[in-house]
């Protein structure tokens, strides 16, 4: 069949059209491969700091004091805090596999030549009463009362690998040299393991550690 001229030209301007829209449709296609992707960062959630268990470990133990452990922690690592048990110490008088609570006092009793061992018996965060105190004599003046020491909830253990340096000053005896050594010494080894790691450190002896030990944490 013979088209006219006017059918000819219709037919080549529909493919043109065709040819033109399949243009537009790869160049749009290459455009958008070649657009940067749009990346949203998520900034990873803050840590939160270690909560830990004040502990007072006092009786027939080789280092009587105050401790920090996490959670969790049962009566045997605390009195392992404390250097162990005393040779007099009666172990069967306190459950060392209790766990231990914030301010508790773990007291280890010591065995009395020829007494039999105590039973076993939990460990209370009970404190101990105090003796009632001794009547002065009658014209002799009354001593004033020793002030009470802090709870143990009021003290907040500062961390040797993550304590900022004004923190570090404000431990018993140490200032800002012995700060700056510890700040030192966690920068060139890393995190510390235990309080003792404070040997290590130029200027800290066992007085010194012994000293701030109630008062800090790993």
């Amino acid at each position: 069949m013979d088209l006219s001229r006017g059918q000819k030209a219709l037919i080549l301007l529909g493919l043109l059209c065709i040819l033109l829209a399949l243009v537009l449709l790869s160049l749009n296609h290459a455009r958008q491969s070649r657009a940067p992707l749009s990346v949203e960062y998520v900034a990873p959630p803050a840590e939160a700091a270690p909560h830990y268990l004040a502990v007072h470990v006092v009786g027939a133990v080789n280092r009587p004091g105050m401790y920090w452990l996490p959670p969790q922690s049962r009566v045997s690592e605390a009195i392992a805090q404390a250097g162990g048990l005393r040779p007099e110490a009666d172990a069967a008088s306190i459950n060392l596999a209790a766990f231990l609570e914030d301010g508790q006092q773990v007291l280890v009793r010591a065995i009395e030549p020829g007494a039999a061992p105590a039973p076993p018996q939990t460990v209370s965060n009970q404190p101990t009463p105090s003796p009632a105190p001794a009547q002065p004599a009658a014209g002799q003046p009354t001593a004033p009362p020793p002030p009470a020491a802090p709870p143990l909830m009021q003290v907040r253990p500062v961390s040797l690998s993550r304590g900022t340096q004004a923190e570090l000053e404000d431990l018993p005896g140490v200032g800002p040299s012995l700060a700056l050594a510890i700040l030192y010494y966690r920068q060139e080894h890393g995190a510390f393991r235990n309080v003792s790691d404070l040997m290590n450190v130029p200027g800290f002896g066992r007085e010194r550690v012994e000293a701030i030990r109630p008062y800090v944490v790993p």
